[in-house]
């Protein structure tokens, strides 16, 4: 048996998906506010809520997921979409953040890679974001005197929408089912065993519960 210490991890698939989706902005508080409950409601699947006692964890999962931010959520209702039962498994009593001060830049192929997931998705980021217009670029010198400066107007074609971190995880949330979503479970190690080829992955946490999968995906952030 092989064991691999507590790094965060990383898959392939998890960055793809962040990649596609957004790169990161700070924000000032303008995208802060909450989305209306008739907003969150137009995908209507469930409301995310905490659960600071920790439950029972299923004794195996054919994959699993640590981490429940965008990039989790978004894998988990990804590969749910294409039949393959995926579970979250995030170290925060609560699986929403709020608000986090900062947010995404969702582009074209963004919007793509929501519509591959759920076509509900693309509409409900844009109803909650705002669309850039018109952007300025300046190229500076390394003392910070600019050199060079314009503008140009957003095409239809070359969509940018910006929207709060926060905002999209309780969109991406509604179409993760809670019972997916096992808070309360933060990651400590796991060890993969080649003795079980159907389940050779056990992902431990620092309570003590444990869990067996055939994939695990790191998502837990940088």
């Amino acid at each position: 048996m092989k064991i691999l210490k507590p790094l965060r991890l990383r898959l392939i698939i998890a960055s793809t998906v962040v990649v596609l989706l957004s790169s990161s902005l700070p924000f000032g508080t303008a995208f802060a506010h909450s989305i209306s409950a008739s907003r969150t409601q137009k995908i209507g699947l469930h409301q995310t809520t905490s659960n600071p006692t920790p439950e029972t964890l299923p004794e195996y999962v054919p994959v699993a997921i640590v981490g429940g931010g965008l990039g989790g959520l978004a894998v988990c209702a990804a590969l749910r979409h294409r039949g393959v039962n995926a579970q979250i498994f995030e170290a925060a009593e609560s699986s929403l953040r709020g608000s986090t001060g900062t947010g995404i830049m969702i582009s074209p192929n963004g919007f793509l890679a929501l519509n591959s997931i759920d076509p509900r998705l693309p509409d409900a980021m844009r109803d909650v974001g705002r669309n850039i217009e018109r952007q300025r670029l300046r190229v500076t010198d390394p003392s910070g005197e600019v050199q060079k400066e314009f503008a140009f107007n957003m095409t239809s074609d070359a969509e940018q929408c910006n929207i709060g971190w926060s905002r999209a995880q309780e969109i991406l949330s509604e179409v993760v089912p809670d019972s997916l979503v096992h808070c309360s479970a933060r990651f400590e190690r796991y060890e993969k065993s080649d003795d079980d080829a159907d389940a050779p992955i056990t992902v431990f946490f620092e309570d003590g519960r444990s869990v067996r999968t055939s994939l695990l995906v790191g998502a837990d952030g940088a």
